[in-house]
C-alpha cells in the first residue's frame, strides 16, 4: 500500500514540477501575440474554435467552456466532422486554436489547410515548434515537458495539465483585459451554488428590521436579552437617535461580560455592545457575505443601505439554510 501512495504522490510532484518549469519557459512575444489576436476576435465579435484528437479534444472542450463563460463565442470543432461539412461554421478571421502535442496529428495537419483556404487565423498549441502544425500556425504556443509523469512515460499527463494550464491562462488574461466584473461572470452562470453566489445580494438573504432586535445605546442590556429570547435572535443592532448603527450586541457579548462580578443587567447596552461593527451594504452580493463572515469569523452580519442605516442582520445559520456552506463549485 505504501508503493501506491508512493506512485500516486510522485505524479504529483511530476506534474509540478513540469508545470513550473513550463510557466517559467512562456515565450512572452508568442503568448502576448495571441492575445492580442483573441481579443481582436472577441471585440469584432467573431467566433473562437478549438480544435483536437484524443485528450487533447477533451483539453480544448474544457478550455472552450471556460472561454464561454468570460462571455466569448467559443465552439468545439471537431477536424473530422469539419472536413465532412462543419467547417461551413468557420468564417474569415475567426481564430482556431489546434491542440496536438506531437504537432502531427494527421486530422488536424488536413483541417488546417481548409482552414488557410478561407483565411482563419490560426494559433497552434504543440510541443513540437518544428512541427507542421505548429510551422503552419500563425501563433505558436510551446508546450514542451521534458517528461511525461506517466512511469512509461507515454500517458498524456504532464503534458496534458500544461495544454490546460495554458487555456486557462488565455482564458483568464483575456478576462482581465476585457474588463469582466463579477456581474459580468453573474450572467453567464445563473444557475447553481456560483450562480447564487454571484447574483443573490445581501437585501434577499437578510432578515428584515420587522424580524430582529433593535436598540438604542441607553437600551438596558436585560431588556435587549429578553427580546432577543422572545425573537429567537442572536444580535441585537443598536443605533443612535438618528437610525445609524452604532454597534452591535450578541449571545457572544453576553457571555463574555456575565463572567464579570461587576456585570449589571440594568446598565446600557452601550457598555456591553461591539462598536462599529463588521457590517454590508445591502447591494452586496453573496460571495461578498461569505468573504466577510470567513474573514472575521462572525456569526452576525449588519446590513445597511448607503447611509450606514442598517435595513437587516444576516446570520449564519441563514448562510447554512441558502446552502452556501456545502459546495462551492458551478452546479
Amino acid at each position: 500500500m505504501d508503493d501506491f501512495f508512493k506512485t500516486g504522490k510522485q505524479v504529483i510532484l511530476d506534474e509540478c514540477r513540469s508545470l513550473q518549469a513550463f510557466a517559467e519557459g512562456l515565450d512572452q512575444d508568442a503568448f502576448e501575440k495571441s492575445i492580442q489576436l483573441l481579443l481582436e476576435t472577441a471585440r469584432a465579435e467573431q467566433k473562437i474554435f478549438l480544435t483536437g484528437v484524443g485528450k487533447s479534444r477533451q483539453i480544448g472542450d474544457k478550455i472552450c467552456a471556460t472561454l464561454r463563460s468570460t462571455g466569448l463565442i467559443a465552439l468545439e470543432l471537431d477536424p473530422v466532422s469539419a472536413l465532412h461539412g462543419d467547417l461551413g461554421m468557420v468564417h474569415k478571421d475567426d481564430v482556431v486554436i489546434a491542440l496536438s502535442y506531437s504537432g502531427t496529428t494527421e486530422e488536424i495537419v488536413t483541417l488546417m489547410q481548409s482552414l488557410g483556404s478561407i483565411q482563419a487565423r490560426i494559433i497552434a498549441v504543440t510541443g513540437n515548434p518544428k512541427s507542421p502544425i505548429a510551422t503552419g500556425a500563425e501563433v505558436h504556443l510551446n508546450v514542451d515537458v521534458d517528461r511525461e509523469a506517466c512511469p512509461l512515460n507515454l500517458a498524456p499527463t504532464s503534458s496534458a495539465l500544461c495544454m490546460l494550464a495554458l487555456g486557462d491562462a488565455l482564458a483568464m488574461t483575456l478576462m482581465s483585459a476585457r474588463k469582466i466584473d463579477r456581474e459580468d461572470f453573474a450572467r453567464n452562470h445563473p444557475a447553481g451554488a456560483l450562480g447564487r453566489a454571484l447574483t443573490l445580494k445581501a437585501e434577499q438573504m437578510m432578515r428584515p428590521l420587522n424580524r430582529i432586535v433593535l436598540a438604542t445605546n441607553d437600551t438596558p442590556v436585560n431588556d435587549a436579552i429578553d427580546e432577543m429570547n422572545r425573537q429567537r435572535c442572536g444580535a441585537t443592532v443598536i443605533r443612535d437617535q438618528d437610525g445609524h448603527l452604532t454597534g452591535i450586541f450578541t449571545h457572544g457579548d453576553f457571555a463574555r461580560s456575565y463572567r464579570d462580578d461587576s456585570f449589571d443587567g440594568n446598565a446600557a447596552i452601550v457598555n456591553f455592545m461591539t462598536h462599529n461593527p463588521i457590517s454590508v451594504r445591502r447591494e452586496a452580493c453573496a460571495r461578498d457575505v461569505l468573504e466577510l463572515f470567513e474573514q472575521h469569523r462572525i456569526e452576525d452580519l449588519v446590513v445597511v443601505d448607503a447611509q450606514a442605516t442598517p435595513v437587516g442582520i444576516i446570520d449564519l445559520q441563514d448562510i447554512s439554510r441558502l446552502g452556501f456552506l456545502a459546495g462551492g463549485d458551478e452546479s
